[in-house]
């Protein structure tokens, strides 16, 4: 099918039938793009075109694309809309594979805020339509588009014909139940259930959400500013948890710093392995041993004070008195290396210390030394890489003691990190 569209350069068919296409275009003046839905008269849906624009209309929200134009050319009605960069919520967790509990949450609360947005007294929306294809993704923002199935609400009570997806329906879609804001819940509850299935940590109270949206609970949403409110209610909890600025780990290499910056890399891949989270290491000791690593990364992801190393940031020369500045950034771990230097000038609590190095009796004293500093306590744990524990002092029976020789993170290791995230 050919497309001649007066004012705009096509540039990809994105989906076509016999009696309709959906087109990216180019504006010849601006060289802006566009999204061009066109239907022929022929089409059963020739004049829900007319009546999505009109709801369109309505919105002015970076959510939801702007309505330019309408035209009828030729047989053919053409809505021009804006296009939203990013791709689509099924096309991102499939890249991604996993999302972190923080990321669910945060896009579980910007879908609910889009729905009491078109809910709301002044639009008086239903979408009934919602499903990952038909929502966007751009720089952690949701947005959403396709208002082909929209209605308004003055509207919700007659029986017609309403289009939705397998899988993403409500019961009353398919039935002669009511269609009204309970309906839209419930199918944003089927949502959520999608996301579980890329979250391989589900944030506490979140599944109890789904089943009140999806009326698998005796209490049940509907409303979608209850969601909402429900939603902020678990992340509101989870930041004034004990974690609520991440888990913080210290690591300090004795004698030297070699040992430490090794222990805190692979700590800190080990993390993302195994959790998916968000991990931030802090070089924070002179030598700058990480800084060397800068130079192996192949993507250039690189800034002033920071980069990414195997999905890992790692930040450059943080001096003790800068690592306060770092909380709050949504990191799930933040492990801080500080060389051979002490951690008690931090000023932050540290749920696991690491002392890391090989011990051998001309080592003994660096050891005491490190041990007496009262920036290490009862949370310390003394990863041995060389050596043996003969050489240690009686300081080392209040530690966790890990002889640790084979450069790789054992299982004791292991065992020893999730203990300190109970």
């Amino acid at each position: 099918m050919q497309f001649d569209i007066d004012g705009y350069r096509v540039l990809k068919v994105l989906k076509e039938s016999k009696t309709g296409a959906v087109i990216l275009a180019e504006h010849k003046g601006l060289g802006a793009r566009r999204i061009i839905k066109c239907l022929s008269e022929e089409h059963p849906d020739y004049e829900q075109l007319t009546r999505e624009a009109r709801i369109m209309q309505r919105f002015r929200s970076e959510a939801i694309p702007i309505i330019y134009d309408i035209k009828e050319e030729n047989g053919y009605t053409f809505l021009i809309e804006e296009f939203l960069e990013g791709e689509s919520l099924k096309n991102y967790l499939k890249r991604h594979i996993k999302i972190s509990e923080s990321e669910i949450l945060d896009y579980s609360i910007q879908l609910s805020e889009i729905l009491m947005y078109i809910h709301n007294p002044a639009h008086r929306v239903l979408h009934l339509d919602l499903k990952p294809e038909n929502i966007i993704v751009s720089d952690r923002k949701m947005k959403l588009i396709d208002f082909g199935s929209a209605i308004c609400r003055e509207e919700s009570g007659r029986k017609q014909m309403i289009y939705g997806t397998p899988g993403f329906c409500a019961p009353e879609m398919t039935g002669d139940g009511e269609i009204n804001c309970s309906t839209d819940i419930y199918i944003l509850g089927k949502i959520f259930e999608y996301m579980l299935l890329f979250t391989p940590v589900v944030p506490t109270g979140y599944k109890k959400v789904v089943d009140r949206c999806t009326r698998n609970a005796k209490i049940q949403f509907t409303e979608s500013s209850e969601v909402r409110d429900a939603l902020l209610a678990l992340k509101k909890k989870k930041r004034t948890g004990k974690y609520a600025e991440g888990v913080w780990f210290a690591v300090t290499g004795v004698p030297t710093g070699y040992h430490g910056s090794w222990f805190t890399l692979t700590l800190a891949r080990h993390l993302k392995k195994i959790t998916e989270a968000k991990v931030l290491v802090l070089d924070c000791n002179s030598d700058s041993n990480l800084e060397q690593l800068e130079d192996s990364v192949p993507t250039r992801k690189s800034q002033e004070y920071s980069f990414e190393k195997d999905g890992v940031t790692i930040a450059k020369r943080v001096f003790s008195e800068d690592i306060k500045g770092w909380r709050g950034r949504g990191y799930d771990f933040i492990i801080c290396d500080f060389g051979k230097e002490s951690c008690d000038a931090a000023e932050i609590y540290f749920e696991k210390k690491f002392l890391v190095g090989s011990l051998t009796p001309w080592t003994r004293a660096e050891w005491d030394s490190a041990l007496s500093t009262a920036g290490y306590d009862r949370h310390t744990a003394v990863v041995i890489t060389e050596g043996s524990r003969q050489f240690g002092s009686e300081k080392m029976d209040k530690c966790v003691v890990i002889e640790n020789r084979t450069f790789r993170l054992s299982r004791k290791v292991t065992r020893c990190i999730l203990k300190a995230l109970k």
